[in-house]
């Protein structure tokens, strides 16, 4: 007896091939058996007539560490019920692991207040200790954050590593490597990776390849020089032969916009060079940013209390103003997504927030970073919908939600989180990108559900998901193609998609009849 069969579905296996009518059994957390029919007996039987049954889908690039909620949210919900199955965590320089002392955790704080946390952990094998204990909603891969390796020697300067420090972080990506990390991620935009020399770089991608395993990279610049970025971080992998990753790839700005046609060029030129080469995209116009990153480097180089500083002194905070008024993509109308203060203006725009504080929109920006905390995030409207068309079809595009986990609006939990907002990628990001193949057919079902599943678990080199077939972990969804959806907005993010029935994470059932089960059955990978 099976524990569960899915009969009469229409199987979109993860691997490109046509759809095929196939009935799908599960045990043991594995799919036992796949046949036009299947009549063993079953604990459980699910008839999936008109549905589509697929692989669970991968999040390349996800934040629910550095957003806390692996530990405030572990169900979460917001992923599961969008048919997330595995998460890849410890992106653009930020990781939990492996921490050296309180110096390693200041990458997360411009996205999560740390204040009277307790951290039990140091290295990955403890923090999969204290993950599985308390169970998740959906498995999760961890990658190393560089930044999260500098800034525990380098604390809050800016500055380059020494030979001592070069080989102390060299040792404890080799000792992570072997506990199941991922990879390493760097997050080139934020102010201590800014200043990283080539030769430092150059040793981290030296020993992802080495490894066999990927290099996740926050490009430098993703607006006026995303072209030499791009090059930078090309150049790296070409010479050091590691597995490349470029996260939330896009160009940021309309001045910036005529640049992707070069951008794409020198993305496809690097593949035909032999670069092993993908970048996740997400199907939003609309970004969502820590506010200091649009400050000068120079202001924030040395951490936050330096920052602070600068903006308490005249001339310098004269120099920020000038410069925040020139910024080429404007900040009047960035959206005051949330702080971690009292601050009773998400929601706002920066231009209303000032009109409201009688400030010019310069002063408003400098007023939220004095006032809000250390998290302090705005959404941005910056991206030509059209040009995310382009790389939603490219070949070497595969979805990611740069998001994380959050609790659904009827979920205990959202009380944590109700006085915030997040970006609706959240809630919606599959739905929004299946809604969109299936009414424009600008590319197949097959191919888009395979940039959700096999092409992210080739990149990560993982085994035994991403694709249904007979012996792989029984990580599936089932939803309705008539009736996917997503409703997240920026105003209203805490919407739960549509049409996504069940979501089964190694055989149980995470989602069940379009509803949130209570199971955890996820765990922090090794691979």
């Amino acid at each position: 007896m099976y524990s569960l069969v899915i009969k009469n579905g229409l199987i979109i296996d993860g691997a490109g091939t046509e759809p095929v009518k196939l009935d799908i059994a599960i045990d043991g957390g594995e799919i036992a058996n796949m046949a036009p029919e299947i009549t063993t007996a079953a604990k459980t039987v699910i008839d999936a007539t008109g549905r589509i049954v697929c692989p669970g889908f991968i999040d390349t690039q996800n934040h629910s560490d550095s957003y806390w909620q692996l530990f405030e949210n572990p169900g979460l919900g917001s992923m599961t019920s969008q048919g997330f199955t595995t998460l890849v965590v410890g992106q653009c320089g930020a990781s939990l692991a492996p921490l050296i002392n309180p110096e390693s955790l200041l990458p997360v704080r411009k996205w999560h207040d740390l204040d009277g946390t307790n951290i039990n952990w140091k290295t990955f094998a403890e923090l999969r200790g204290e993950l599985n204990a308390r169970g998740l909603g959906t498995n999760v891969v961890s990658f190393i954050g560089y930044e999260t390796l500098r800034r525990s020697f380098t604390k809050d300067e800016a500055r380059s590593l020494s030979g001592t420090e070069r080989e102390a972080i060299r040792k404890l990506i080799e000792e992570s490597f072997t506990q199941g990390a991922g990879g390493v991620s760097l997050g080139l935009s934020y102010s201590h990776e800014w200043s990283a020399p080539e030769r430092d770089l150059d040793e981290v991608f030296r020993l992802c390849a080495e490894a066999g395993k990927p290099i996740s990279v926050h490009l430098r610049s993703e607006g006026s020089h995303v072209l030499d970025s791009l090059h930078e971080v090309i150049h790296l992998a070409k010479q050091t032969g590691a597995r490349l990753k470029i996260s939330h790839f896009k160009i940021r700005g309309r001045r910036n916009w005529p640049q992707l046609d070069s951008a794409l060029r020198i993305i496809e030129k690097a593949e035909k060079d032999g670069v092993s080469l993908t970048f996740d995209i997400y199907p939003y116009d609309t970004t969502w940013h820590v506010l200091y990153n649009f400050l000068p480097h120079w202001a924030t180089n040395n951490g936050r209390q330096e920052m602070l500083q600068q903006l308490a002194d005249p001339v310098q905070r004269r120099k920020i103003k000038d410069y925040l008024s020139d910024y080429n993509l404007g900040v009047r109308n960035l959206i005051l997504a949330s702080t971690n203060s009292h601050i009773s203006s998400v929601g706002k725009s920066l231009n209303d927030i000032a009109s409201g504080l009688e400030l010019s929109v310069e002063e408003a920006v400098l007023y939220l970073l004095q006032h809000g905390g250390s998290e302090v995030l705005v959404f941005d409207h910056n991206l030509n919908p059209e040009e995310m068309d382009r790389l939603l079809n490219h070949p070497q595009s595969i979805i990611g939600t740069d998001g994380g986990g959050f609790p659904l609006a009827d979920q205990p939990e959202f009380g944590q989180i109700q006085n915030k907002l997040v970006h609706p990628r959240c809630f919606g990001t599959t739905a929004k990108f299946l809604s969109r193949i299936i009414k424009t057919k600008q590319m197949s079902l097959s191919k888009g559900i395979k940039k959700l599943t096999s092409q992210p678990a080739e990149m990560l080199g993982m085994n035994g998901r991403g694709i249904l077939k007979i012996g792989n972990v029984a990580d599936v969804v089932i939803f309705d193609p008539e009736k996917i959806r997503d409703q997240a907005t920026l105003e209203n993010p805490f919407m739960q998609t549509e049409g996504i029935e069940h979501v089964f994470v190694s055989g149980h059932a995470v989602v069940a009849h379009g509803k949130l089960t209570d199971n955890r059955p996820g765990r922090l990978l090794s691979i």
